[in-house]
């Protein structure tokens, strides 16, 4: 077989067979050529069946490619062997042992909308509203994660209510699953670790199959994962991983993983590919001078086989709004020097960040694509907030009614929503213009919103059935009669009246923070409108526009997306944006050492995501946070000699 299209270190990495093996592969340093390549090595100098290889992966994307690239290299028939997700060889075990868990292999397996419904259902019966079924789900998940069954925690001693209910709900909807022969994506990894633990011949079945296992991104395995692996591998292992590019503890990865491996196989070989093949020198220097003052890390030397290219460029802005429109003008300047839209990215810490950015691409008639994300005013509260002042506009439009009218909570629900839907149609109007008919022979009036245009007459029975409208009602009247001048203060008279932030809070665990930072950037957004009818309606139709470009092309266009979410891809060119003390590092990883190392690793995989250049952008004054922020600590940690001040 010939290897000679790889480096020393690679076909070291390839060829070494007999113990277990671990191979550092630093960014861009061709991991996915070594495990393409070991896999045909495997199966033709070593003969090993096909069918007795296994290669883990963490997206179906990466295994399919890894499928292409070894029909490429040799003619071997592939059937039977599995190179697949973790989740997906969780299943092909389950299909094959279904009847020792109670299952029947034709099993359905529930997404996370699946299981949000049951959870809702469940709520219904104990009469609970105004709790997250997202949240729920997500508490459900990291006890299972953590290997706590339905039953281990409801027979745990709780100190709260909510532990309580969330015990009741967890054991209810394992019931439900089990009867329903289905079973969810954690169960995916926990029912075979179960298997592999209670029966002693099915664990020794399934590593007498696997003769080799190779596991790619093992430092994003989780405790689950890696006993899985542990649990059927022998000497013939390789793991493939990168301990600096370990960004993702929140869903439970465990660096440890990777970093004890050699404490698992205590004769395991261990290979570091130091040769660079995606970004210059100099980007690699100055991401290896930030991710290199972690403690927690295993040492590395990388190279760069495209010359030292240009210096990282860095731009100081005065605020957040000079920071977008610099990055605007800098685009501009790249596609005149030749370059594409889809060359281009750029990198934030958090989805609050893309707002300013996303406004001026489209003011500029630059095409976008924001990944892993929806556009600001799509964002749940953003679009919650907006419907509010919509609403007191003096129209009949009844889409920003159905999304406030119970939101937060307050006990109007399906059945009465059906009932004014019923009256409108009955009546011939929108749902708004029964509201204003109530109103109006109820005696609540009030400026903009008086219903002196209504001929509809609500008959007496249905105006008392129509009373649940009156605190809704009292609460818009509150807003609108409050004197405000900007559509900012408005916004702020919203969320006090409403209790939004509260709503927020109790409802969305995992993601509160995030959310409020993008209230935030909404309020400091429309304080340049008027609170009054034509700033309202010059403010609808800004947004508007902007929202509704969509027949853009597709294949070139900016790409906007989270640090988090960059990591696996590259491109040319590389812009990261709020690089500042409190957003990178983030100020709730500020105080922890492992956090904050985590963040630190987070700066190296987003710079090490540029192919020819780096340009990183830092704020003195911040509309988000509202006052003045330092540049990140990270930036310290680069030498001068590699850095170019715009």
């Amino acid at each position: 077989m010939d290897l000679s299209h790889l480096n020393s270190q690679q076909t070291s990495a390839v060829k070494l067979y007999g113990k277990p093996l671990l191979v550092f592969a630093g960014a861009g340093s061709g991991k996915t050529r070594v495990i393409v390549n070991k896999i045909a090595y495997l199966i033709e100098e070593k003969k090993i069946p096909p069918q007795n290889i296994l290669a883990l992966t963490f997206t179906k994307k990466a295994a399919e490619e890894m499928k292409e690239r070894i029909k490429t290299i040799i003619p071997s028939n592939l059937a039977g062997m599995f190179i697949g997700t973790f989740h997906a060889w969780g299943a092909y075990i389950l299909r094959r042992e279904s009847e020792l868990l109670g299952y029947t292999n034709s099993f359905t397996i529930y997404d996370s909308r699946d299981k949000e419904t049951i959870i809702k259902d469940i709520l219904k019966q104990l009469n609970i509203g105004n709790i997250s079924t997202t949240g729920i789900s997500s508490l459900i998940s990291k006890l299972k994660s953590s290997m706590i069954s339905a039953e281990e925690y409801s027979n745990s001693p709780k100190e709260k209510k909510q532990e309580e209910i969330l015990a009741f709900i967890y054991k209810e909807y394992e019931k439900i699953k089990t009867q329903s022969n289905s079973v969810d994506f954690d169960d995916l990894l926990i029912l075979p670790l179960k298997l592999f633990s209670k029966y002693d011949d099915i664990k020794e079945k399934y590593k007498s199959i696997y003769k080799y296992i190779l596991v790619d991104e093992y430092q994003d395995t989780n405790r689950i994962q890696y006993l899985l692996v542990k649990n059927i591998s022998g000497d013939q292992i390789c793991v493939v991983g990168d301990d600096d590019q370990a960004i993702y503890s929140w869903r439970g990865a465990d660096i440890t993983n990777i970093l004890q491996f050699q404490k698992d196989f205590p004769n395991a070989e261990v290979i570091k590919l130091s040769v660079n093949y995606r970004s210059t020198q100099n980007i690699i220097d100055a991401a290896y001078q930030v991710v290199q003052n972690n403690q927690i890390r295993e040492d590395k030397d990388i190279s760069s086989n495209k010359g030292s290219g240009e210096n990282v460029y860095i731009y100081e802005a005065d605020d957040d709004d000079d920071e977008a429109s610099h990055c605007i003008y800098r685009i501009q300047d790249l596609v005149t020097q030749g370059y594409k839209y889809s060359d281009i990215s750029i990198l934030y810490r958090t989805n609050a960040q893309s707002r300013r950015i996303e406004e001026l691409l489209e003011e500029n008639n630059i095409p976008y694509s924001l990944v892993g994300g929806v556009r600001f005013y799509e964002r749940m509260e953003v679009k919650d907030l907006i419907s509010y002042i919509l609403f007191l506009l003096p129209n009949n439009d009844d889409i920003p009614l159905i999304r406030i009218i119970n939101t937060p909570a307050r006990s109007i629900g399906n059945a009465k929503i059906d009932l004014l839907k019923n009256l409108s149609e009955k009546n011939g109007c929108t749902i708004k213009q029964i509201i204003k008919s109530f109103c109006k022979q109820s005696g609540i009036n009030f400026d903009n919103w008086e219903g002196k245009d209504e001929k509809i007459i609500l008959q007496d029975e249905t105006i008392k059935q129509l009373n649940f409208l009156t605190p809704f009602v009292d609460l818009i009247k509150k807003i609108s009669e409050t004197k405000t001048t900007t559509l900012k203060d408005l916004i702020e008279v919203v969320l006090e009246q409403t209790k939004y932030k509260n709503y927020l809070q109790n409802k969305f665990f995992d993601s509160y923070e995030e959310r409020l930072e993008n209230i935030i950037q909404l309020t400091q957004l429309t304080q340049l409108y008027t609170s009054d009818i034509n700033g309202i309606t010059q403010f609808n139709e800004d947004i508007t526009l902007m929202t509704d470009i969509d027949n853009i092309d597709n294949s070139n266009k900016i790409s906007l997306l989270t640090l988090h979410a960059s990591k696996g891809l590259e491109f040319p060119i590389v812009q990261i944006i709020g690089v500042n003390e409190g957003i990178l590092p983030h100020f709730r990883s500020i105080d922890s050492h492992s956090n904050l190392e985590e963040e630190r690793r987070l700066m190296y995989v987003g710079m090490t995501r540029a192919q020819e250049k780096l340009f990183i952008s830092y704020v003195r004054y911040s509309y988000t946070f509202q006052k003045t922020l330092s540049p990140s600590r990270f930036l310290s940690e680069i030498s001068e000699n590699l850095i170019e001040f715009e």
